[in-house]
């Protein structure tokens, strides 16, 4: 998912195992309770989980060439990347000389799926967490995603590539053995009894051996432990109004998908329409947002008014399929800042009532959406976000308009969202690093957004660097603010939950065992020293 294209292409690789016929694990008759569950390390993810991360960054704005935010001497990208442990050959030592009852790689679905394959029924798997530290990776993960331990157990391998069950006097053989393979084996558990209503397997104390940060003697804010904290409904957000026509494809759900991240900075409060029974009022009916559909009303931008005051929404996302001018220029002007613009095609000379029956007519091979601020009067309109599509010979008009939407839409508008509210994309503009094209007032598109559209089609949204230096590139580095003002609004703010803006970090007092108390660390690079603050 996120990765396969109607016009795109994947190449696979496989590996063929040979088993002997004669013993092939597990041994399940041969296991009893009291064995014990032997861990090996992984390097790292091991390419699983990798779907529900790429949704959760690129809704969190975390651009995989930054370093990465839990481990400065790499980049994001490199981390994810980090190849796959093998264990073949420790394993099949120990295999042939009989000391496995069963063995299991923790790949797709985690410990939880992964070491009950091995398991006969009548048994299960009691690991301790207090065995294994949870790498730095999960443990970020498990944070800034607001994770709690027993999801990730169900979906990553949390520090343990590979499971080996033995029985319990092969233990010192058995680790001399995998010693000796360059391997560093932890005894992590064993086998128990288990009830029809057990699971098959448990962990005992993730929520407090992997809170702990060892370093530091403080604990990681899980969303189920700093609830006040983390809980995405008591963090305050920018609340977005999405007007569309009738189209049958929206982004809609793009946006919805992208704040169900804790760390997206706003939520979609009302949908409005201009067709009744559209795909787009449906879409938000089922998702209980509140809708409104204006057909036929001659007075649509003061209609539109009201509702925004109703719904109090401090933004406005305009679909390809509105035409902008209806709102009038004093509507825009009103809303100068706060009004996203969008339109299915990179350049202008595409934008018109079918800009996909266009690109066909014009012959072009790429083609996608532009996201930009509606400036009344302005004489360039500038771009937010933009991203691109190929296309395909055997492409309609329908299904490369519905291609636009579902691969280009869907990921520029929350993106657009994201940097407007977060004002990432206004301090890009500051330093003169985003220009936009010639446009025409009110309701035009963009004039000449031709010289981003090939831009676009090679890195759609990658912010350029901004002008730092020193500690503040440092923390810029890592998508965050070194600015003096954004630290002390997240410490004078932080009831609402954490900035995303500032390089700040808010963890559980441990020391004086008060709830109601917690530690604020930061550095804000703008002349002062780093601190510790406490705060209610």
């Amino acid at each position: 998912p996120g990765i396969f294209s109607a016009s795109g292409f994947d190449v696979t690789g496989f590996a063929v195992g040979i088993a002997e016929r004669s013993s092939p694990l597990p041994h399940k008759d041969r296991m009893c309770a009291g064995d014990a569950i032997i861990g090996l390390p992984s390097s790292g993810l091991h390419s699983n989980g990798f779907s529900l991360l790429r949704s959760l960054a690129e809704a969190a704005g975390i651009k995989y060439r930054v370093a990465a935010p839990f481990d400065p001497t790499r980049t994001f990208g490199e981390v994810l990347l980090t190849p796959s442990r093998i264990y073949s050959k420790a394993v099949v030592d120990l295999a042939r000389a009989g000391k496995l009852k069963g063995a299991t790689p923790i790949t797709s679905g985690g410990l939880k799926r992964g070491i009950p394959r091995i398991l006969p029924q009548e048994l299960k798997a009691h690991l301790k967490a207090e065995k294994w530290e949870l790498p730095a990776v999960f443990r970020w993960i498990a944070w800034k995603f607001g994770i709690p331990c027993h999801e990730m157990v169900a979906t990553f391998n949390c520090g343990i590539g590979m499971t080996l069950v033995v029985a319990s006097e092969d233990v010192p053989d058995v680790l001399k053995s995998l010693r000796e393979h360059h391997e560093e084996p932890l005894v992590i558990g064993q086998l128990a009894p288990r009830g029809e209503s057990d699971d098959h397997i448990f962990v005992e104390g993730m929520e407090s051996c992997w809170l702990t940060l060892q370093e530091l003697g403080v604990s990681m804010p899980f969303a189920h432990v700093l609830s006040s904290l983390q809980d995405k409904h008591l963090v305050t957000r920018t609340r977005i109004c999405v007007v569309g026509g009738g189209a049958a494809s929206t982004p809609l759900r793009g946006l919805l998908d992208a704040q169900e991240v804790a760390a997206f900075p706003a939520e979609v409060v009302s949908v409005v329409a201009w067709q009744e029974g559209c795909k787009l009022l449906k879409q938000a009916t089922s998702a209980g947002i509140s809708i409104a559909c204006f057909a036929g009303d001659k007075n649509f931008s003061a209609s539109l008014e009201a509702e925004l005051q109703k719904c109090q929404a401090d933004f406005v996302v305009a679909l390809d399929d509105v035409d902008v001018a209806l709102l009038g220029e004093d509507f825009c002007t009103r809303w100068e800042g706060k009004l996203l613009v969008v339109r299915a095609s990179l350049t202008r000379q595409l934008i018109g009532a079918e800009p996909a029956r266009a690109a066909l007519e014009q012959g072009v091979c790429i083609t996608g959406c532009t996201v930009y601020q509606q400036v009344p009067g302005a004489t360039r309109s500038p771009i937010v976000t933009q991203e691109s599509t190929q296309v395909a010979v055997d492409d309609t008009p329908s299904s490369l308009y519905n291609r636009i939407v579902q691969e280009c839409e869907s990921k520029a508008v929350p993106e657009a969202v994201r940097l407007l509210v977060t004002g990432k994309w206004q301090r890009r503009r500051a330093t003169g690093t985003t220009s936009g094209p010639d446009a025409k007032a009110p309701g035009a598109p963009p004039a000449d957004a031709d010289t981003n559209a090939a831009a676009a089609a090679g890195s759609s949204t990658s912010s350029p660097s901004r002008r730092c230096a020193g500690d503040a590139q440092r923390y810029d580095q890592r998508g965050v603010s070194a600015d003096k003002g954004d630290v002390h609004a997240a410490i004078k703010n932080m009831d609402k939950g954490l900035f995303p803006n500032a390089f700040c970090k808010v963890v559980p007092d441990t020391m004086s065992g008060d709830e109601s108390q917690a530690i604020v660390m930061h550095a804000d690079g703008a002349g002062t020293k780093s601190s510790l603050a406490y705060m209610y």
